[in-house]
């Protein structure tokens, strides 16, 4: 006759908390009273270029208004050194009409130099290659956080991680649609 099986994993978590050297860690549990409703987070301040002031990277959210460009780079293994093997990618970019600054990263850990006279930027996150090509040349506002070039594949000095473009999601397309 065999042990029901709650004794048996009783048994088992007894044994192995008890074969730890490790203290158990304190848990605290604070609920909030139970009148009192729990705050939202506070929505942080959309940025936009204005002169004279640099736009700070991840995870302040900016919008920024552009043309879309496609652009071919080479890609693995050797990212241009080895072009006969290397992967061909094709990229989508925002050229700007007015350049702006990117802020100094002062973090300790890894800091970064201001990034002066930004007009070009490469586009990645949450963008749709297929639906992008369609708007080629057209002007579009991005949503997004700014990043700094750390990437092999990032090739432009500063990179904006879209969360959206909202153009793209509407039905009509382009030029083509007007």
């Amino acid at each position: 006759m065999h042990p029901p099986p709650r004794i048996v994993a009783a048994l088992l978590l007894s044994l192995a908390t008890a074969c730890s050297d490790r203290p158990a860690p304190a848990r605290h549990i604070a609920f909030p009273p139970s009148d009192q409703k729990p705050q939202p987070p506070e929505p942080r301040q959309l940025v936009v270029p204005t002169e004279g002031h640099c736009l700070p990277v991840w995870p302040t959210p900016v919008l920024l208004t552009g043309i879309v460009e496609q652009e071919h780079h080479l890609g693995p293994p050797g990212y241009g050194e080895s072009p006969q093997i290397d992967e061909k990618l094709t990229i989508y970019v925002l050229r700007l009409a007015r350049p702006f600054a990117v802020c100094a990263d002062a973090d300790p850990a890894d800091p970064r130099p201001q990034v002066d006279s930004v007009t070009l930027m490469q586009l990645t996150g949450k963008v749709d290659p297929d639906r992008l090509k369609e708007w080629i040349g057209e002007t579009v506002s991005v949503f997004g956080a700014l990043h700094d070039q750390t990437l092999s594949h990032d090739f432009t000095s500063v990179i904006i991680d879209v969360d959206s473009i909202p153009m793209l999601r509407s039905t009509s397309v382009g030029r083509r649609a007007a």
